[in-house]
């Protein structure tokens, strides 16, 4: 496995390799010294790998002292002395790097992914496997026959659902009275990538500093609709928030995040399967639900609430 890897991923030539991480390189009189994520080496070989997941590579203090082009100070000083230097760039996402020197290579982590797949029956591999999807780093790129389906009715389906936010939108925006942040002027793609979601949203709703929102529409992976606000924990209004929420009824859902609270109202979509009256039902169940959430904002005043609470009818009141 790991003759494969070095193989077929790093793009090394076979060969007897020693791996250490975060090895140490002193510097010199013209370079400062580096701490290498991952070094393979062999006695003939060394290859350096720089290692991303959510971060790109750290810039230095000056255009020319970035952490790669450290590695290539201290590669180059290896090369001088007779050893062949590879330098190897794991990023999760694209980050272009023009490096000419060293047999420079760049990789993502969804290659490793792909790698380790074939062996997910091996020990620890499956642990592994599940931990690089959990943090966005594999992808199963195989199309499938369900995954054509998909593709061909994925602009009905987004049209679909921009059409229930465009009917919402009046009474969202008249019942909390303010302007919203994504309208319905077209689906926002980088709800959809990154919160697998297509919603209508108004922020800053609550308190100082920390993100503050109340949202509704639909999350993709769950096939529900639903109406939610979220507090982030650096928000002035965040405890006083927690508290209030804390003898609401079942129906609403509280998630907890790290860094911050979600409360919820959520329908799965299984509900209108095939129901001809859908679209007036759905509808009325948006409506409902920002009254249910405009009454635990009415009964909770003493929150420093940056909304004027209004009613689907479209008249405003002071909150």
């Amino acid at each position: 496995m790991r003759g494969r890897f070095i193989r077929d991923i790093l793009e090394l030539p076979e060969g007897n390799y020693f791996i250490s991480t975060q090895k140490s390189y002193p510097g010199d009189a013209q370079n400062d010294g580096s701490c290498i994520d991952i070094v393979i080496e062999s006695k003939e070989l060394v290859c350096f790998i720089e290692v991303k997941v959510n971060s790109t590579e750290n810039p230095g203090r000056s255009h020319n002292s970035g952490q790669l082009s450290k590695y290539v100070n201290v590669l180059n000083r290896l090369n001088a002395r007779g050893t062949e230097t590879h330098l190897r760039y794991l990023t999760k996402n694209g980050e272009s790097k023009k490096i000419k020197d060293h047999h420079f290579r760049q990789f993502r982590w969804y290659q490793v992914w792909k790698f380790f797949k074939q062996l997910e029956n091996q020990p620890m591999v499956s642990d592994f496997l599940h931990f690089l999807k959990s943090q966005d780093m594999g992808q199963e790129l195989t199309i499938t026959a369900k995954d054509l389906i998909a593709i061909e009715n994925t602009q009905k389906v987004l049209n679909l659902m921009q059409e229930y936010l465009n009917r919402t939108e009046n009474d969202f925006r008249d019942t909390f009275n303010k302007k919203l942040l994504s309208n319905a002027s077209g689906i926002k793609y980088n709800q959809i990538k990154a919160h697998n979601r297509v919603i209508n949203i108004i922020e800053g709703i609550l308190g100082e500093g920390g993100w503050t929102e109340i949202k509704y529409g639909f999350v993709l992976g769950q096939t529900a609709i639903y109406t939610g606000i979220w507090v982030d924990k650096a928000n002035t209004e965040y405890n006083s928030f927690v508290k209030a929420i804390e003898s609401l009824p079942e129906e609403f859902i509280r998630i907890e995040h790290p860094k911050g609270i979600a409360l919820e109202l959520a329908a799965s979509l299984g509900n209108y399967l095939n129901n001809e009256n859908a679209d007036v039902e759905i509808v009325k169940w948006f409506k409902n639900s920002f009254l249910k959430f405009a009454e635990f904002i009415r009964n909770n005043r003493q929150l420093d609430w940056k909304i004027c609470l209004g009613s689907v009818s479209g008249s405003s009141s002071a909150l």
